[in-house]
């Protein structure tokens, strides 16, 4: 096979695996929505219990453990093709680049968990307290605010720096 070949084989491979997923996911809010959504909870009537909760869970979980197994395929092949002429491409430092980007959301992550609030909180009628999940939340949702404002400040200087050369060039 060719190189062209591979790259056209992988590309499809990815893109109906893309489309696979997305119908997973697609099905499984359909069900939980559409069937069994108003049903009451037998423990509190006055809350709902949808009929396809666990299915969503279900299909949650499997989606992170994915994710993780294929993290750590790329990092893992990543590591052992490791060769100097892929660390700089086009004279970017993407290994440079990509060692950062890991190290700084780890480092957001960690503090974020340390700084997160275990306050209780109410959910359901029922009071929360359990620090380390508490502080679980915060840290998924700090993060998640700290690196989409990092993406939008890099995406607004990227397009200053196009501006600038565009500029420069005319």
């Amino acid at each position: 096979m060719t190189t062209t070949s591979v790259n056209m084989h992988t590309s499809r491979v990815a893109r109906i695996t893309l489309w696979a997923l997305m119908a997973v996911v697609a099905v499984a809010w359909l069900l939980f929505f559409i069937v069994g959504y108003n049903r009451t909870s037998p423990d509190a009537p006055r809350f709902t219990a949808p009929l396809f909760t666990d299915a969503v869970i279900v299909v949650v979980m499997a989606f992170l453990i994915m994710g993780i197994t294929a993290l750590c395929w790329a990092v893992v092949s990543g590591l052992r093709r490791g060769d100097a002429e892929s660390r700089v491409t086009f004279g970017v430092p993407t290994a440079r680049i990509a060692m950062g980007t890991a190290g700084i959301t780890l480092l957001v992550l960690l503090a974020s968990f340390l700084f997160s609030s275990t306050a209780p909180i109410l959910i359901n009628g029922a009071e929360y307290d359990n620090a380390f999940w508490l502080r679980c939340a915060g840290m998924f949702v700090v993060t998640i605010i700290v690196m989409l404002a990092v993406a939008g400040a890099a995406v607004a200087f990227s397009a200053w720096r196009t501006q600038q050369f565009n500029d420069n060039r005319s």
